[in-house]
């Protein structure tokens, strides 16, 4: 992930990226939210993510929704994994099934692991 902060100081756009060492469970917006702060005078309006892993945060919530409801920002993916695995479920391409019935399995007992509840 790379993190892009716009500001308008005196009429001028500047703009402020950070790309943190990891992204994982919401750490990358954790780690991104300080340099951005410490670089411009920003406010965050909102965060999209491309996909959410649907993994816990901190706690027990969904670390998206956990990023939401710490920062005060709206929170948003383009897809979420569920989506995908719906998606690539049973589907041939290639000549091969992209999402075999065993990993499948596989992935629903990791979300059982490692999910969060949606918040």
């Amino acid at each position: 992930m790379v993190a892009c902060a716009i500001s308008a100081s005196n009429g001028a756009p500047s703009g402020v990226c950070s790309r943190p060492r990891r992204a994982t469970a919401g750490t990358s917006i954790r780690e991104t939210l300080p340099i951005l702060r410490s670089a411009a005078k920003i406010m965050l309006s909102g965060l999209v993510v491309s996909v959410d892993r649907m993994e816990r945060g901190t706690g027990e919530q969904n670390a998206l929704a956990e990023v939401r409801d710490s920062y005060g920002m709206r929170a948003f993916s383009i897809v979420t994994i569920d989506e995908i695995m719906s998606d690539l479920r049973g589907r041939v391409v290639g000549g091969r099934v992209v999402l075999t019935e065993d990993i499948h399995a596989h992935l629903l007992d990791y979300r059982k692991l490692y999910g969060g509840r949606p918040g």
